[in-house]
């Protein structure tokens, strides 16, 4: 089995960053240790996912790993055919399964940067050992954003967790191709000062 590693880069995706276009019901992206989330541009990622398609056309299931650029944090993402999923997803939906081993809670959240975040926003917070899903549409999403909990100060111990963190933003046009009527399950394998 083939496990392609690519690298996220802290770039602006097309519409800036959701909390940068300064519309009232958009996701405010912030942390005081990072000025942007990283953003995963998907091309690279769809492009590798065909070669292999075309490869074994018999194929439905795709394993990635990706980490941040300066690999403090890392997914293992599978795409596959959507199986016992009811009612079955449409091109246009997809069915995101967050799963969380480590120590800091994990949040998911959609983003619709084509209508201004209007619309329903949905968001999955997972603690440590918990994981979950959410069915999403290109109706009321283009995107997905991935945070996290952290400790904001230390001193023989967390004594404050209250910090958040936005690490994460997957890049468009190619997220619908990518996610498009397929079960994506996205697995946090790394996250600073974050440990199972």
């Amino acid at each position: 089995m083939t496990q392609n590693i690519l690298v996220m880069e802290v770039v602006n995706p097309a519409f800036e960053a959701p909390g940068d276009m300064s519309l009232p019901n958009c996701p405010v992206i912030t942390a005081t240790w990072m000025p942007t989330p990283y953003v995963l541009a998907l091309d690279e990622l769809l492009g590798t996912a065909y070669s292999e398609k075309r490869a074994s056309p018999e194929k439905t299931n795709y394993k990635f790993g990706v980490a941040t650029a300066d690999q403090e944090s890392g997914w293992l993402i599978t795409i596959e055919k959507p199986v016992g999923i009811s009612p079955p997803l449409m091109p246009n939906e997809s069915f995101v399964v967050m799963v969380n081993p480590l120590a800091w809670d994990k949040t998911i959240q959609t983003v619709n940067s084509a209508n201004g975040c209007l619309g329903p926003d949905q968001s999955l917070t997972l603690s440590s050992g918990q994981s979950g899903g959410i069915r999403i549409s290109t109706s009321d999403t283009t995107t997905l954003l991935l945070s996290t909990r952290y400790c904001k100060v230390f001193f023989f111990g967390c004594i404050d967790s209250s910090g958040h963190a936005d690490l994460a933003i997957f890049g468009e046009p190619a997220f619908w191709d990518l996610f498009g009527g397929r079960k994506v399950t996205i697995r946090w394998v790394a996250n600073p000062g974050d440990g199972p």
